[in-house]
């Protein structure tokens, strides 16, 4: 028994774990800063699929920094979004000194507000919608044009006089207004054809909302909401059954996005 006991003792001694394989590291990336002759910003390192920072930006004499570009200088590098999955240099995109742009706002004839904007690049904030008696807001547009003017994603590089389009007539609550849009003089381009113009509901109603024909040149995109900018975009939605909205019981005009 105790050669037995001592011969499993030391047939358990001679017994190690097997090693576990470590894990692989994660790959890291370098991420370079070219600041075109500004002042130097250091490179980094990232992990794969981490985000990064932007660096302290540099400056330049005569110059202010605008944003850093990995490509084309049209395209800000998103910071927020982008995941890093390789090397990448970025570069400084830099402006001239300030130029102040300005956007008017005519009722009518009349200038009823205006804004400055600085430097190229910049997007305008859509202003309160103004009122007119017996008349609805639609939306603003550039002179000239018979479009929505896009706060959104219209870059001001010039001068800017934008013109409020209404609706002749005071609208009720519970009234609800299809504007088709593409206005030749005061007529609608032909072509463009909708079952409903003008509906009354009761808050809480579902509002199926109409697909509208397309003209030649056009393409129809969705409705947006004259006062709040909300856009109901048909490509938001799998199906046209669903393409509705829950309306609050206020007088509403909806007016056609076009492309």
């Amino acid at each position: 028994l105790s050669m037995l006991l001592i011969t499993t003792c030391m047939a358990l001694m001679s017994c190690k774990p097997q090693a576990e394989t470590p894990p692989a590291p994660p790959k890291t990336y370098t991420i370079t800063f070219d600041s075109v002759g500004g002042s130097e910003v250091a490179s980094i390192t990232a992990k794969e699929n981490t985000f990064i920072q932007a660096p302290a930006e540099p400056t330049k004499a005569g110059d202010t920094f605008y944003y850093w570009y990995l490509d084309a200088q049209s395209n800000r590098f998103d910071f927020v979004n982008t995941k890093i999955t390789k090397d990448l240099h970025l570069k400084a995109r830099w402006l001239s000194d300030p130029i102040m742009y300005t956007i008017f706002y005519k009722i009518g004839d009349q200038v009823w507000d205006m804004q400055e904007v600085g430097r190229d690049g910049y997007y305008v904030d859509k202003p309160t919608n103004p009122t007119k008696p017996g008349s609805a807001f639609v939306y603003w547009c550039e002179e000239g044009e018979d479009m929505p003017f896009d706060f959104e994603t219209t870059v001001i590089n010039k001068n800017v006089t934008l013109k409020a389009r209404f609706l002749v007539g005071d609208m009720p609550n519970g009234q609800i207004k299809f504007y088709l849009g593409i206005m030749t003089g005061n007529s609608f381009v032909t072509g463009i054809t909708s079952s409903q113009q003008q509906i009354t509901a009761s808050a809480g109603d579902t509002i199926s909302l109409p697909k509208l024909n397309s003209p030649v040149g056009y393409d129809f995109l969705g409705w947006a909401n004259a006062t709040t900018g909300e856009k109901y975009l048909v490509e938001d939605y799998s199906n046209l059954a669903d393409y509705k909205f829950t309306y609050d019981g206020n007088a509403l005009v909806l007016y056609a996005l076009w492309d």
